[in-house]
């Protein structure tokens, strides 16, 4: 009965152990809201960069991007755009991140300045956005859908350098 009970213990207190460490490594919301706008800056670079493997780490599989004219996309043709040279960003200038959490869930809200070329041709422009990225099981997060529209020209103010933005993060 002693050696249960010591057991038991032992259980107990490992079990305690581990969720304080545990609890020691969470991070704040507000660690995790830095965290986040830090990734939607590399992914950003990784776009610029043409860095494919970095797009398909951050890029659910089941990622779906819309774009301004309503054209839905997935993870496999807007990587094939990027690595064939389709699409080409020679900009991406991302700004006012807001961050909300909702458990294991992130929303991300900004604005960009973008540009590059689409199939030859020069492409420009202001835009708003809308990113939603998910908590892994093995602790990644990992983008699994994008939305944005491009601004009209009164509201197109370039997004300025803040504690939110790219600009502060490098």
């Amino acid at each position: 009965m002693k050696k249960i009970h010591l057991l038991a213990l032992g259980a107990g207190a490992l079990l305690a152990t581990a969720a304080a460490a545990q609890m020691a490594a969470s991070p704040t919301p507000d660690e995790t809201k830095q965290a986040l706008i830090r990734l939607e800056c590399e992914w950003g670079r990784a776009y610029v960069t043409a860095d494919v493997a970095a797009l398909r780490r951050f890029e659910h599989d089941d990622y779906v991007f819309v774009d301004e004219d309503g054209a839905v996309m997935g993870k496999t043709e807007e990587i094939d755009a990027v690595a064939s040279g389709k699409v080409h960003f020679t900009t991406m200038q991302d700004g006012g991140m807001q961050v909300r959490l909702h458990g294991n869930t992130a929303v991300i809200t900004g604005r960009s300045t973008v540009a590059g070329s689409y199939e030859g041709e020069s492409f420009s422009g202001n835009y708003a956005w809308i990113d939603t990225w998910v908590k892994q099981p093995d602790g990644r997060w990992q983008i699994v859908a994008e939305g944005l529209a491009k601004l009209q020209q009164q509201d197109a103010a370039a997004p300025q350098p803040t504690a939110s933005s790219c600009a502060t993060m490098q």
